[in-house]
């Protein structure tokens, strides 16, 4: 086998090795992101508590008293143990021993603390990702249900279904539905969603001989504007339709007689 050769086939096994190791760790990276996701809001707190703890645990005494409050260590552990409460204990062995088994810390500067599979820096976004959308689905589907539910329904399991089929939608890469009617006067529906990606709400306007016209009816800048929104949501607000940007999309004029009043 002539050098060249050989030359060849190492570069191929290390480049078919480095492809494997990438596969194996994206697979973790996965695995771990879809464990948090699958916990309760109850389940993610304890997890958040601990990742906290265990984050404490690795610092030297000197960045605890460099970087972080007197007793931060103390707090840090109390919120562990208040996290628990809620919780079976077989509920919280396996949370742990998901952490320990799959999750690295490392302190990185300045009693910073790097964390995740492989201590991947992309995990902790993800996870904030997680938390986002579900404070999000949280305040849509409490009003929601205290829109659409009826005195026979049960309060709780009406939220229930309605935070389950908004997790649907958005694992399709759909909107989150919030609010729907007809308006008699003029036939046209309006369903009005969260764009999450976007931290948008938008209304859908469909006309019965026309395409449907889409108008944003709220932009946040910030995922705490877009929270803070949704819990002032009124069910009139948003079935009502700006009209002179509907006029523009329609190519109306407010003379030709039409109205959404």
């Amino acid at each position: 086998m002539s050098d060249y050769s050989w030359r060849e086939e190492y570069e191929a096994v290390e480049k078919a090795k480095l492809k494997e190791e990438r596969r194996v760790s994206e697979e973790e990276f996965k695995n771990c992101v879809q464990f948090y996701e699958n916990l309760s809001p109850e389940e993610k707190n304890y997890y958040r508590h601990e990742i906290d703890y265990q984050s404490v645990k690795i610092l030297g005494s000197g960045s605890l008293e460099l970087y972080y409050p007197e007793n931060h260590y103390k707090s840090v552990e109390l919120g562990r143990e208040e996290a628990k409460i809620p919780l079976q204990q077989e509920k919280i062995s396996q949370i742990n021993h998901h952490i320990e088994k799959e999750i690295s810390f490392l302190e990185i500067w300045d009693g910073a603390v790097l964390y995740g599979p492989d201590m991947d820096a992309n995990f902790m976004d993800n996870l904030d990702k997680i938390d986002y959308q579900d404070r999000v689905i949280d305040a849509a589907a409490t009003f929601y249900t205290n829109e659409y539910s009826s005195e026979d329904d049960d309060w709780d399991e009406y939220k229930a279904n309605t935070i389950k089929d908004m997790n649907e939608e958005v694992e399709k890469g759909e909107n989150i539905s919030i609010a729907h009617c007809t308006l008699p006067e003029t036939e046209f529906a309006i369903y009005t969603t969260i764009d999450l990606e976007n931290k948008a709400v938008v209304q859908e306007i469909v006309p019965d001989d026309a395409e449907s016209i889409h108008l944003t009816y709220f932009q946040a800048q910030t995922e705490d504007e877009l929270l803070a929104k949704i819990y002032r949501f009124e069910f009139e607000d948003l079935i009502a339709v700006d009209e002179e940007e509907l006029f523009g999309e329609l190519d109306l004029d407010a003379e030709d007689g039409f109205t959404m009043k």
